[in-house]
């Protein structure tokens, strides 16, 4: 074996030359978990009963037209 040859040594550390930005230097915030309790209270009447109600009135308005202001009574 000759020993004037030294060993080279390569690690995955080494940082490569890359062009652009990398994973390293992103600018993404991981969201935070919030484990508070929510309140859906508002969340329920704007997303069920609010069209519910738009939807029964549109009934009414049509039963009256159709059985108040039919011709031929």
């Amino acid at each position: 074996m000759d020993k004037s040859k030294k060993a080279v040594v390569v690690s995955n550390a080494t940082k490569q030359e890359l062009s652009g930005e990398g994973f390293d230097e992103s600018t993404y915030i991981a969201p935070v978990y919030d484990s508070s309790v929510r309140d859906f209270g508002i969340d329920f009447l704007l997303i069920l009963i609010l069209p519910l109600i738009v939807v029964i009135i549109i009934a009414i308005i049509l039963a009256i037209v159709m059985f108040c202001f039919r011709e031929g009574r």
